[in-house]
């Protein structure tokens, strides 16, 4: 994990954003404390039925995905 200045992310931004999203965790600090957090996007993993009917699995339909921490704390994850 690396932290660096926001004046610096914002000056090369789309570099970050790659480094992000191949998996680096990048954290952003403004005089020294952390602002925010780089990171990638992780893999949905629910399908939405969006309109109309939809030939699918009953078990492929669901309401909002619950994130991991949910689904473990439900004991299926």
């Amino acid at each position: 994990m690396q932290t660096v200045n926001v004046a610096e992310v914002k000056a090369r931004f789309a570099e970050y954003g790659e480094r992000a999203a191949r998996g680096e965790e990048i954290i952003v600090t403004r005089y020294g404390k952390p602002l925010f957090r780089l990171m990638p996007v992780k893999e949905e993993r629910y399908r939405y039925a969006n309109s109309g009917v939809v030939e699918c699995d009953d078990a492929q339909l669901t309401a909002p995905p619950y994130t991991d921490e949910e689904l473990e704390s439900f004991g299926i994850a």
